[in-house]
């Protein structure tokens, strides 16, 4: 009775999102079809690991911003998908921030550097200056260090 008065929508409350799943579990692990379907095969159902973290609407691991919104949209986690979309939206929007202005740089230096008359020596030292603080960027940026106490 309790998952048939559940409402048709996009967010539902965790308690109600986890008893669907346990329903459709045991009602697909009791189906005849899928037992005989399993011996066909020769297969075993094994328990599946659990989410150690349900709060995220993403992924911990790096992601493109387009893929981030998408996976927001998909799996949004215990949030609604306005907001889930509406966090991913601003994480894409903090990657764009750093984009933006690498890919002009990387533009200024295609377009006046490259085709000048410019020493190579000059343009191989603009290239590696450029490169190194993007990589600098990418690697060490938004983390924080802690010092040790010595």
């Amino acid at each position: 009775a309790y998952l048939n008065e559940q409402p048709t929508s996009f967010a539902l409350p965790a308690e109600a999102v986890d008893r669907l799943r346990a329903a459709a579990g045991t009602i697909i692990k009791d189906s005849p079809e899928f037992q005989r379907l399993l011996k066909d095969v020769g297969a075993r159902i094994i328990a599946a690991p659990q989410p150690t973290d349900t709060t995220t609407a993403t992924p911990t691991r790096p992601m493109p911003p387009g893929l981030r919104l998408a996976w927001a949209l998909l799996r949004p986690g215990d949030r609604s998908r306005r907001d889930a979309a509406r966090l991913a939206g601003a994480q894409a929007v903090r990657i764009m921030f750093v984009v933006v202005p690498a890919l002009g740089v990387a533009g200024l230096l295609e377009g006046f550097l490259s085709p000048s008359d410019a020493p190579l020596a000059i343009k191989i030292a603009a290239g590696l200056v450029a490169g190194t603080l993007l990589w600098g960027y990418i690697l060490l940026g938004g983390r924080s260090f802690k010092r040790s106490a010595a």
